[in-house]
C-alpha cells in the first residue's frame, strides 16, 4: 500500500530530528490512528500500524508522554490467550515496539 509506505516514511525522515518549532509527525500522523475510519478494516490496520510504528521510530529514545498517550490505548489492549494468530490484532504489539523505542535508555520503570 502506497499510503503505508508514505507514512512510514515520514517516521524515517523524523526519526533523530528534535526541533520543537516543527513537529512534522505529531501533525501529522495521529490522524491515522483513527480506529473508525472510512477504511476497509484491513487497509485501517495497516493505516494504523504504519502511523503507530512511524510515531516510534520518529520519537526513538525523547520518552515523550504525549506521545505515549497516543499510542497507550492500542498497546493495553487485551488480547485473548486461546485466540488463533489470524484474530490477534496487530497494532498491540507493534504499540508496544513503538513505545518500548520511544523510552530506549531513559530507564522509565512504569512504561
Amino acid at each position: 500500500n502506497i499510503k503505508a509506505g508514505g507514512i512510514l516514511g515520514i517516521g524515517v525522515c523524523n526519526s533523530g530530528v528534535y526541533n520543537t518549532d516543527i513537529d512534522a509527525a505529531i501533525g501529522v500522523l495521529p490522524e491515522y490512528l483513527e480506529r473508525d475510519s472510512a477504511y476497509k478494516r484491513d487497509e485501517c490496520t495497516l493505516l494504523n500500524c504504519s502511523a503507530i510504528l512511524s510515531l516510534g521510530l520518529s520519537y526513538a529514545g525523547s520518552a515523550r508522554d504525549d506521545v505515549m498517550e497516543l499510542l497507550i490505548d492500542f498497546a493495553s489492549e487485551e488480547v485473548e490467550d486461546d485466540a488463533s494468530e489470524q484474530d490477534h490484532d496487530p497494532r498491540v504489539h507493534i504499540a508496544a515496539l513503538a513505545l518500548g523505542l520511544i523510552y530506549v535508555g531513559t530507564g522509565e520503570d512504569e512504561c
